[in-house]
């Protein structure tokens, strides 16, 4: 059984996909894939990759809470 979650403070995903899954007995960690996009889905750092970057490092902050790393 997997776990699902979207932090609430960054972009939510589209369809039915989530932002992290945690799964199984030794709780393996599937991330989906991230880009530089604000809460609202808008791109961030247009033809600025190292604000890009931040961004994107960024994002991945609220994936740790759960995961109590």
């Amino acid at each position: 059984m997997a776990t699902s979650f979207n932090p609430s403070e960054i972009w939510q995903p589209f369809g039915a996909f989530s932002m992290l899954k945690i799964q199984g007995v030794g709780q393996i960690v599937h991330l989906k894939g991230q880009v530089s996009l604000d809460k609202e889905g808008q791109v961030v750092g247009k033809n600025d990759m190292p604000a890009q970057v931040r961004k994107t490092l960024e994002i991945f902050r609220p994936f740790w809470r759960p995961l109590a790393a």
